[in-house]
């Protein structure tokens, strides 16, 4: 198994606030199921597991799926 550097703090902070960006509301968080607001999540979260080495994907409802 190889070892990879621990994800730095800067970059989870950066990864939360970009979650968050991905709202209904301005200042609140609010992604209903289907949404533009959860779709844009999904690609995120599916690049960034990419980016990590993942296969990734999503399953038949939508959740997102990486090995």
């Amino acid at each position: 198994m190889s070892e990879r550097a621990a994800p730095s703090a800067q970059r989870i902070w950066e990864h939360c606030e970009a979650l968050a960006r991905c709202s209904e509301q301005p200042d609140g968080l609010t992604r209903v199921f289907l949404s533009p607001e959860q779709r844009a999540v999904n690609a995120l979260v599916l690049s960034w597991m990419r980016e990590a080495g993942m296969q990734a994907r999503l399953d038949e409802i939508g959740n997102c799926v990486g090995r």
